[in-house]
């Protein structure tokens, strides 16, 4: 193990750094030396963030808190099904994450500084009751943003549309 940041015995949940207080919830990407990870922090509402770690030693280099959102839960405020977001899409000196909770980001390779947010439609799902489960039905994959030219086509899960998107301003073309 070349670094570690699970958080020590007896934790209790809330306490230590950024990286013990949140969860990893997509996959990681590297950049270089750079390791991308989606986190967030599941308390009834998802606080989604970008992290991003030197890939040798580990150290947090910078965190950027992207959005809120919310998914169906149960009557203990608890999510009915595993929230995951997809990886983040490297290109140049930007990351672009499609985040499943309303908004498409684009955040700066080397500081960590949001660059653009662009939010969009997306579906209303039924919330659950003490004898029914919530529901969000979703017309798309969970699948990462694909840069073609200068646009970038997002198919966000909580989304009935394919977006296109400007990649320098996040303006929506379409």
């Amino acid at each position: 193990t070349l670094w570690n940041h699970s958080p020590p015995p007896l934790w209790d949940g809330e306490s230590g750094s950024f990286p013990q207080r949140m969860s990893v919830v997509g996959p990681a990407v590297t950049s270089g030396s750079r390791l991308l990870v989606p986190a967030a922090m599941l308390r009834g509402r998802i606080e989604l963030h970008l992290a991003c770690y030197d890939l040798h030693s580990g150290g947090l280099l910078w965190n950027t808190p992207l959005v809120t959102g919310q998914r169906p839960i149960n009557m203990f405020g608890r999510l009915l099904e595993e929230f995951v977001a997809p990886p983040p899409v490297v290109h140049g000196d930007q990351v672009l994450m499609q985040t499943q909770l309303g908004a498409v980001c684009s955040v700066d390779l080397f500081t960590g500084e949001l660059r653009w947010k662009s939010l969009y439609v997306q579906i209303p799902f039924t919330p659950g009751t003490y004898y029914n489960k919530g529901e969000l039905r979703s017309l798309w994959r969970n699948m990462p943003p694909v840069v073609v030219g200068n646009t970038l086509l997002a198919t966000p899960f909580d989304s009935p549309h394919l977006l296109g998107l400007d990649l320098d301003s996040g303006t929506v073309l379409w």
